[in-house]
């Protein structure tokens, strides 16, 4: 089956071409284009001739029953910058570092930064703590909540782990994160009446309350901590082993290069391979450039075949 392309003519606006609208546009007008549900997704490089990346369909969460974002595109407005760097993250995942390289020189100079910071940070070790900057804030990810809405032990791990952090450093913030379960329970009033219940002060714990992904998790998180007007350039992710690395490449995306994103694994029965983390990091990294901020807020589950008539509840500002 042939790829969908997009034709960027260079980081700036430029017409795309596709089979079925051929005026689409990357840079932000009203004119939409449509992706059929099983197509790869290929991107010219700009300035570049003959050179194109296409995002293989792992990366692109294709769901059991054959859905996947590539659909719900024809009404989101993605720039070409965006559309390179998701490109950029592909071709790593794919090890074609000359395109990464070809990719990377047509970006802005900050854009180009913020990706390789991401490719650094997937590519090396999660750090450890380091408490020495004072502005170091703890977060501790969700991850669902029993049927009665208490907290299974999975989750009670993480909670222990950012309570030792929180206790060792008590002039330290901690903030919660996950969402309203399928069972009427909300994850983080849960950690947090868990973390009080424990004997750490409610004055040092922020509540994250909408989040139900990795990739909301951290974006939620920052926009949490903007409205504390707090911003810290150290951040210690508290989550699963298996699940470090990937929520600390999803913070990282989230608050950017200037900001240390460490971790703390704590122990979990769940165990996936290392291909499968590693494929879980990538679509991460890729539909951080490929979904707008309302889907990256409260909209992945269509993308995993729970709601596919979903729509954003406001209108995508891409």
């Amino acid at each position: 089956m042939a790829a969908i392309s997009l034709g960027l003519g260079s980081a700036n606006a430029q017409p795309l071409t596709h089979p079925r609208v051929p005026t689409a546009n990357l840079a932000g007008t009203a004119e939409s284009f449509d992706f059929a549900r099983d197509m790869p997704l290929t991107v010219k490089i700009p300035g570049t001739p003959g050179r194109s990346i296409t995002i293989p369909p792992e990366l692109l969460e294709l769901s059991e029953n054959g859905s996947s974002y590539l659909n719900a595109l024809q009404r989101w407005r993605i720039t070409a910058e965006d559309a390179v760097s998701a490109a950029a993250i592909a071709a790593d995942y794919l090890g074609d570092q000359q395109s990464v390289e070809a990719a990377l020189t047509t970006l802005s100079p900050t854009r180009a930064n913020e990706v390789r910071h991401t490719l650094a940070t997937i590519h090396n070790p999660v750090a450890t703590p380091n408490f020495d900057d004072p502005s170091t804030t703890i977060v501790v990810l969700g991850n669902g909540l029993d049927e009665s809405g208490r907290v299974h032990p999975e989750l009670a791990a993480r909670l222990k782990g950012g309570l030792v952090l929180a206790r060792q450093h008590p002039s330290v913030n901690i903030i919660v994160t996950g969402g309203n379960t399928g069972y009427g329970y909300n994850e983080a009033e849960a950690m947090s009446n868990w973390l009080v219940r424990h004997g750490l002060s409610p004055q040092r714990i922020i509540k994250e309350e909408n989040a139900w992904s990795t990739i909301s998790n951290a974006w939620l998180s920052q926009q949490v901590l903007d409205s504390h007007g707090i911003s810290p350039s150290s951040l210690v992710v508290v989550t699963s082993e298996y699940h470090i690395h990937r929520g600390v490449v999803d913070y990282c995306l989230a608050f950017g290069p200037d900001v240390n994103i460490s971790g703390l694994g704590t122990r979990a029965e769940t165990d996936l391979s290392d291909a499968e983390l590693r494929n879980k990091t990538y679509r991460d990294a890729v539909a951080w450039y490929m979904l707008p901020d309302a889907v990256k807020a409260d909209g992945l589950p269509p993308f995993f075949g729970q709601n596919p008539d979903w729509k954003p509840a406001t209108e995508p500002d891409h």
